[in-house]
């Protein structure tokens, strides 16, 4: 009887490590394709980001242009091309700033997609759980 129970305890084990180890790809897969689909965002926000601060240098060189016009058809506008010159340059810095932080969150969530695709996030995962459960379920 006791040979059974062994055997049976035996066969309980081995189904409960293919269990967690599929629970595990799926787990890691989800977190593949949810951080490839965030990256992607970024990705496209950081573009947006991009062309924000092309088109405001283009404004501001069309507006500038259009006042070099308008001077020399001797007509008188108030135009602070240093105040001018500070939005922008205090616009620029906030943007690249925001950019910044935006390239640091893609690269750390493509530092995860790395770990994934290599396999050492799944080492990771059998780690934290033998750790945490005092057993090793690989």
């Amino acid at each position: 009887m006791e040979k059974e129970i062994a055997y049976y305890k035996k066969l309980a084990r081995e189904d409960l490590i293919l269990l967690l180890i599929e629970q595990r790809g799926l787990k890691l897969d989800y977190d593949y394709q949810h951080f490839r689909f965030v990256v992607a965002k970024i990705d496209a926000l950081i573009e947006k980001y991009e062309r924000l601060i092309e088109l405001r240098k283009d404004i501001q060189e069309a507006y500038f242009a259009a006042d070099e016009y308008i001077k020399e058809l001797n007509l008188e506008i108030e135009c602070d091309a240093n105040r001018w010159e500070r939005i922008r340059s205090a616009e620029k810095s906030e943007w690249e700033f925001e950019l910044n932080q935006l390239r640091d969150i893609k690269s750390d969530i493509e530092g995860a997609i790395a770990l994934i695709e290599s396999g050492d996030a799944m080492k990771m995962l059998e780690d934290y759980e033998a750790k945490q459960t005092g057993e090793d379920f690989r």
